[in-house]
């Protein structure tokens, strides 16, 4: 699974022994195989099923009585949660099981290859920017980063690397993403992980197209997604679909970024996954301004849908590039007091991350709109 990828047989040998643990009562190993049934969905992609096999450890874990099993679970919740698209359940319940280990003076816990502390801790760096707090999202990041390193676990601190390195993409953070990815590779190639590699290249192409290389971008991108589809290993695929798209965009290719977000959105209803439809709908809506002809009313109807599904799972981060999108195309048709009203509403509720890319970037946009 760590070295080659997931096969079904992976995960029908990990249901035949939870079934055989539920059939003796053996609760310890229950919780081994439902967390580690949870972590096999996330990574096929089956991010709803991931969250029903987390859901299923809760009553178990608390039936042992033991904290840290209880704190593991809440957390593997937690991040299920996150993946699936509910930034409010993922930040309760990572936060819930942070709390109850720290107060029992629980060791941390190692259930499937994984360290759940550090997966908690980089979940929550990663909801704090969806939720708007840029500069929490970038504490957390680095945190668990240094915990990760201090553990010296390979698999752990190549997972901590790929999604800290999402987080400084998000912030716009370039310099210090690319770091990440690079640590990432060398990581992943000196302990053959294959997958973790293949991941750390898809996001050195999304990292290509964020900073304005998409030929580039695009070539990495559509390698590695072929890897990962043969892997089996689609955890970031809807998010490294959005970036191909973006990639196309840039580089002026409206057909394959048109059909690369239709194809990132029917991943995304198979997975059962949420979290990048917001971002998939806004891009599509920047197709179809950019197209040729113009399709401005399917535009402003792709904006709203964006807007919509930010604002349903709480991603504050993804809400304000939505707005900023919406609001310049009301600028220029000359709706001023709707672009401005949307933008501001949407910008005023940031109280922190004010140097970050998106949040100087709505900050111009306001000023342009005020001349």
């Amino acid at each position: 699974m760590f070295t080659r990828g997931n096969s079904n047989e992976v995960g029908k040998a990990i249901e035949a022994a939870l079934s055989l643990a539920e059939a003796r009562g053996d609760q310890v190993y229950q919780i081994h195989l439902m967390v580690g049934l949870s972590i096999f969905r996330t990574r096929i992609g089956d991010f709803q099923g991931a969250l029903t096999a987390a859901q299923r450890s809760i009553p178990v874990a608390e039936a042992s009585g033991t904290p840290g099993v209880i704190a593991t679970a809440e957390s593997v919740v937690g991040v299920a949660y996150h993946l699936a698209g509910d930034q409010i359940g993922a930040l309760r319940h990572c936060e819930r099981g942070l709390a109850i280990a720290e107060a029992a003076g629980a060791a941390h816990v190692g259930f499937f290859g994984y360290d759940h502390e550090v997966r908690a801790l980089i979940a929550l760096a990663r909801c704090y920017w969806l939720t708007g707090f840029p500069d929490r999202a970038a504490d957390f990041a680095k945190r668990v980063i240094n915990l990760a390193t201090e553990r010296d676990h390979p698999v752990n601190l190549c997972m901590t690397l790929i999604f800290a390195a999402t987080v400084f993409i998000w912030r716009g953070d370039f310099e210090e993403a690319d770091q990440h990815v690079r640590r990432l590779l060398a990581h992943a190639a000196r302990h053959s992980l294959g997958p973790y590699h293949t991941q750390g290249m898809a996001l050195s192409g999304a990292l290509a197209v964020a900073r304005g290389n998409p030929a580039e971008g695009i070539a990495i991108l559509k390698r590695s997604l072929e890897v990962l589809r043969v892997q089996k290993h689609h955890a970031l695929t809807p998010a490294l679909y959005l970036a191909l798209a973006e990639g196309f965009l840039k580089a002026g290719h409206f057909d394959e970024a048109a059909a690369t977000v239709d194809a990132g959105l029917a991943l995304s209803e198979d997975f059962g996954e949420k979290l990048n439809v917001s971002e998939l709908l806004r891009v599509r809506a920047e197709i179809l301004l950019q197209a040729t002809p113009p399709d401005p009313a399917a535009a402003e109807r792709a904006f709203h849908l964006s807007l919509q599904q930010a604002r349903e799972q709480s991603a504050l981060g993804f809400e304000l590039r939505s707005a900023m999108g919406l609001a310049r195309h009301w600028y220029t048709r000359g709706e001023l007091a709707m672009a401005t009203d949307l933008l501001e509403g949407v910008h005023r509720r940031f109280v922190e991350g004010s140097q970050t890319k998106d949040l100087v970037c709505a900050r111009e946009l306001l000023a342009r709109f005020a001349q």
